[in-house]
C-alpha cells in the first residue's frame, strides 16, 4: 500500500472522524460516559475497512459493517463526506505552497 493510501486510511480511521459521526448522527447522548463513548468509537473503527484494488492503487473503498442498513449507509456516507470536506479544505493550502514559493523565488531573482 503506498504512503498516500496509508495516510488516507489513517485519516479516515481517526478518532476525530468517528467523534464527528457520533455527534452528527446522534448515536449517543451528549453526556455519555467516557468509557461508553470510547467503546462506541472502538467498535465503529473495527467495523470500518479501507481497501484498494490491486490494479487500481490510486483509488480506495470505504466499507462499514453493521446490522442496521440505514445506520450503515449513514455512517459510510458521513465517512466519505467528512473526508471530502477535509480534502477540499486542505487542498487550496497544499496547492498554494508551490505557487507561493515560485512568487518568492521570482522576487528574489529580479
Amino acid at each position: 500500500m503506498d504512503d498516500r493510501i496509508r495516510g488516507i486510511r489513517e485519516e479516515i480511521l481517526s478518532r476525530d472522524y468517528f467523534d464527528k459521526i457520533i455527534t452528527r448522527l446522534g448515536l449517543e447522548p451528549p453526556n455519555a460516559a467516557p468509557l461508553k463513548h470510547e467503546a462506541l468509537v472502538q467498535g465503529m473503527m473495527r467495523k470500518t475497512k479501507i481497501t484498494t484494488k490491486q490494479r487500481e492503487m490510486d483509488t480506495f473503498q470505504v466499507t462499514y459493517s453493521g446490522r442496521d442498513p440505514q445506520k450503515v449507509r449513514d455512517i459510510t456516507n458521513l465517512l466519505a463526506g467528512i473526508f471530502i470536506e477535509d480534502s477540499l479544505r486542505t487542498r487550496p493550502a497544499r496547492r498554494g505552497r508551490p505557487w507561493s514559493f515560485c512568487r518568492a523565488s521570482s522576487r528574489s531573482i529580479g
